[in-house]
């Protein structure tokens, strides 16, 4: 006599096989959160000692309360401040090359 499942117990097994993977998948989703919160716990441990800010020099455009520095980048390699200034409309760069005291290098007109 041959034995072909029943709707019913093929139900249970799709409903056994969802539970499974709906399980799976919580488990693998709660591993990934644990790994990347893990990951920012060392990261913050890390930053925590090693960043040290400190002010070491000022530039003044002259422009005060008019307008501001902006999307600013630091060149390393020529000690260059590079900046833009929306109201004079312009990149300006800065000789970085004394910390203390940055100087006008070049003004590009936008």
């Amino acid at each position: 006599m041959a034995y072909f499942p029943t709707t019913d117990v093929l139900e249970y097994r799709s409903t056994l096989d969802h539970s499974r993977r709906t399980f799976l998948g919580r488990v693998k989703r709660y591993m990934v959160e644990a790994i990347i919160l893990f990951g920012l716990l060392c990261l913050s441990s890390l930053a925590q000692g090693q960043i040290t800010i400190a002010h070491m020099g000022t530039y003044a455009t002259g422009s005060y309360d008019a307008g501001a520095a902006e999307i600013a980048e630091f060149d390393p390699v020529n000690d260059r401040i590079w900046f833009t200034n929306a109201q004079a409309n312009s990149i300006i760069g800065l000789n970085a090359s004394n910390p203390a005291s940055p100087s006008l290098f070049l003004t590009i007109p936008m």
